[in-house]
């Protein structure tokens, strides 16, 4: 991801093997992109199902004020019959529209998206997106889709050069006018879970007569924040407040620094924590922990 993508980044959730969210903040809202890879056109008609009825449920639960971009290997041609599908497809279809290129193109109708190669007019080589080791047979099946309402886009094309490693597939990008806005923290929520924790840790602490802190309870944060301390952090709340209380503003001017910077190195310390968690269950092949730490 670039690094503008990675602070633009809100948050992001893996579904399962074929399914990924990720939300990003632009400067007018939030963009929803959902990465897919759908079955292939031979695979049976109950993992077809299964797949598309997990995207819809995820598409479901999108905010409807959110853009939405699809992207990834849907494995479906979409044919050039725009009949009943004018809004999803485009003048500038390719293939033959088959089974997937049908549940395609009805996901789409039903969920107000198009696709959005196929409404701008290209060579053949700058459409193809899957070349077969053959030599011979190519067809589009990758796609991006996305939101008939907000539209952004102002060019879709296959790039040949981009290297994509040992891929039989080509890279298609997707030109919008838009811009990415930083996703700043949220001081004030942040700061209330840090003292929740704080205050729930040293509780612990002096009931079990454990100064160390190693045996509180797991708090707000999740599973990995139970090795962060933030004794600190609560410290520089404490002495800020008596420094308002006493009119210092000097004083609390100076606090108030002091705590921000501790609230962004104690967020860092816990995604570091969660990080090395999911590292350590993905290396065990733990399957069910690495998606609960990932899903925090």
């Amino acid at each position: 991801m670039a690094p503008s993508a990675s602070r633009a980044l809100v948050h992001w959730k893996p579904v399962n093997n074929r399914l990924l969210l990720a939300r990003l903040r632009h400067t007018h809202g939030k963009i929803s992109v959902i990465v897919a890879y759908a079955p292939t056109n031979m695979a049976p008609d109950e993992e077809k199902d299964e797949f598309f009825s997990q995207i819809s449920s995820l598409m479901n639960d999108i905010s409807r004020h959110d853009i939405v971009w699809i992207i990834g290997d849907l494995n479906a041609t979409t044919g050039l019959n725009r009949t009943s599908f004018e809004s999803a497809l485009g003048p500038h279809g390719s293939g033959t529209c088959k089974n997937n290129g049908l549940r395609l193109l009805e996901f789409c109708s039903n969920f107000r998206l198009r696709t959005e190669r196929s409404f701008f007019q290209h060579k053949l080589i700058h459409s193809m997106t899957w070349f077969s080791n053959d030599g011979h047979t190519r067809k589009e099946l990758d796609h991006i889709l996305t939101s008939r309402r907000w539209h952004t886009s102002t060019h879709c094309r296959v790039y040949r050069s981009a290297e994509l490693g040992n891929s039989d597939h080509r890279l298609l990008a997707m030109t919008v006018c838009l811009r990415l806005q930083r996703n700043s923290t949220n001081k004030a929520e942040l700061l209330s879970l840090i003292t929740r924790l704080a205050r729930n840790s040293l509780g612990a602490c002096g009931a079990m007569g454990s100064p160390s802190g190693s045996h509180h309870p797991r708090a707000p944060f999740g599973r990995a924040s139970g090795e962060v301390g933030f004794r600190e952090t609560l410290s520089a709340v404490e002495a800020k407040r008596k420094a308002r209380l006493e009119g210092n503003l000097t004083e609390w001017r100076r606090l108030n620094d002091e705590r921000n910077k501790l609230l962004c190195k104690d967020k860092q310390k816990w995604l570091d924590n969660l990080a090395e968690e999911a590292e350590t269950a993905a290396h065990r092949g733990d399957q069910g922990s690495l998606y609960r730490t990932l899903n925090l």
